[in-house]
């Protein structure tokens, strides 16, 4: 992804109405939000949005794929290496404002394993 400049912010995440996302799922879990951030993206691009599109692209790649127990620290390590050191600040900063368990979790997880 294009680094930002300046840099994705908590703010940003919270004017994307990306809670828009989880309250209208109907399912409550990171593979039901997936499609949706995606089209989110895509409706970003083409208003030429381009903070907005790499925000959504973000929570594209953390929803992604599921993670299975004997799997977790392989598809973590693989989500850690496709996020910039930006995209891992951006996490940091927002993983206290997702209200979502799961999304949260899956954020927690992301950064846990960047770090070690």
């Amino acid at each position: 992804m294009p680094l930002i400049n300046p840099p994705l912010t908590k703010e940003d995440f919270i004017n994307s109405r990306w809670q828009d996302v989880v309250n209208s799922s109907e399912r409550k879990e990171c593979s039901a939000y997936n499609r949706v951030f995606w089209n989110k993206a895509q409706e970003a691009k083409e208003a030429g949005n381009l903070r907005e599109q790499s925000l959504f692209k973000i929570l594209v790649l953390v929803t992604g794929n599921g993670i299975k127990p004997k799997l977790t620290e392989e598809l973590l390590a693989k989500f850690v290496h496709s996020l910039t050191d930006e995209d891992l600040d951006f996490l940091a900063e927002i993983v206290s404002e997702v209200l979502d368990l799961e999304l949260q979790a899956r954020i927690a997880d992301i950064l846990w394993t960047s770090k070690h």
